[in-house]
C-alpha cells in the first residue's frame, strides 16, 4: 500500500510539474523574435451549449528564431483584451501537431465566457481511451478527459458499436451539486476526479448524447 501511494504521489507530482507548464508564462527571450509559422486560424472553441455564448479565436502560431520555442497567439477577433500567449512546451507540441495540422481542441476557457477571470487556457488531459460503460442502456463509451480548470473539466466519447461520437463541458454550476466529487477536486487525486467524472455520464444514441446527470449510479470504468 504504501508502494502504491509513493507511486500515485510521483505520478501527481509530475501532473503538476506539466500543469505548471502551461499556466506560468515563458520568459522573455534576450535575443530573437517570435515568427509566423502558419496561416492564422479562426475557430469556435466548445462553450456550454445553450448555457454560454459561443466564443470565437484567433489562433497563430509562433516560433523563436533563436530558442526554437513554440507557442500560441490567440485572442478574441473584436475584443479589447491582449493577446494571450500559450506555451508549447515539446511534449505538447507532440500531442498537438498531425498530419493534417494543429490540433486546436484543447484550447478553451477556464470558466464561463464572462465571468470574471475567465482566461482563455490549453486543457491538461487527465485520461486517454477510458471504457465507460453508460446508462440507460449499458452503453460501452471510449472517452477522453480534458481540465481547463479545477471546475471545469471537457470530455469526449465515441460509442464504441456505432462510432458516434459526442462531448461535454462540465461546469462549475454542475460539480458545485456533487459534494463528493468537490472533495476529490480538492484533494488533488486526479484519479479519483476522472472515476467519479465518467460514473456520473450518460449517453443516448439520439439527442444528447454524452449527458451528465446526478442520479447516475457508478459504473465501472476500464483502462481501454
Amino acid at each position: 500500500m504504501n508502494c502504491m501511494m509513493k507511486i500515485l504521489k510521483k505520478a501527481q507530482k509530475r501532473r503538476e510539474e506539466a500543469k505548471k507548464d502551461l499556466e506560468e508564462p515563458a520568459p522573455e527571450e534576450e535575443s530573437g523574435e517570435w515568427t509566423e509559422m502558419d496561416e492564422e486560424e479562426v475557430r469556435t472553441i466548445r462553450t456550454k451549449a445553450d448555457v454560454e455564448r459561443q466564443v470565437t479565436l484567433k489562433i497563430q502560431v509562433e516560433e523563436h528564431s533563436e530558442s526554437s520555442k513554440m507557442r500560441f497567439r490567440v485572442s478574441e477577433p473584436d475584443g479589447d483584451e491582449e493577446d494571450t500567449f500559450l506555451q508549447l512546451p515539446e511534449y505538447l507540441q507532440e500531442e498537438l501537431a498531425t498530419k493534417d495540422g494543429w490540433d486546436y481542441s484543447r484550447i478553451g476557457l477556464s470558466a464561463a465566457p464572462d465571468e470574471e477571470g475567465c482566461k482563455i487556457v490549453l486543457s491538461e488531459q487527465m485520461a486517454r481511451d477510458r471504457e465507460v460503460s453508460c446508462p440507460p442502456n449499458s452503453t460501452s463509451v471510449l472517452c477522453n478527459v480534458y481540465r481547463f480548470d479545477a471546475m471545469r473539466y471537457y470530455v469526449t466519447g465515441v460509442n464504441l458499436a456505432e462510432g458516434l461520437p459526442s462531448d461535454i463541458i462540465i461546469t462549475k454550476d454542475e460539480l458545485h451539486k456533487d459534494k463528493e466529487l468537490c472533495g476529490f477536486i480538492e484533494s488533488g487525486i486526479d484519479r479519483k476526479v476522472v472515476d467519479h467524472l465518467l460514473s456520473k455520464l450518460t449517453f443516448t444514441e439520439q439527442g444528447l448524447g454524452l449527458a451528465l446527470t446526478e442520479d447516475a449510479e457508478l459504473q465501472k470504468t476500464e483502462e481501454a
